[in-house]
């Protein structure tokens, strides 16, 4: 899988999960917490929807990392995870 790929899962991924219309969409440079409103219970469901869509674990340490990143940080994240 290539990282476009998984680009636009991660994306699609959060578009379901917080109901964005397609002209509200998803961007890279969108913060999880501050830019698209998430609570520490959506980053939870978040994180359970990224183990199950790509089948690995996230430890508890990286799930907090990632409630603070952008979105182009956790295609960066899911990327480098799926490459290994």
């Amino acid at each position: 899988m290539n990282k476009e790929e998984v680009r636009k899962q991660v994306r699609q991924i959060l578009e379901d999960r917080f109901n964005f219309s397609e002209q509200e969409g998803v961007c890279d440079a969108d913060f999880l917490h501050h830019d698209l409103g998430m609570d520490s219970l959506d980053n939870v469901d978040f994180i359970k929807d990224l183990e199950q869509h790509y089948g690995f674990e996230i430890a508890d340490h990286e799930s907090r990392l990632i409630a603070q990143m952008t979105v182009g940080d956790v295609v960066n994240f899911v990327y480098g995870k799926l490459s290994k």
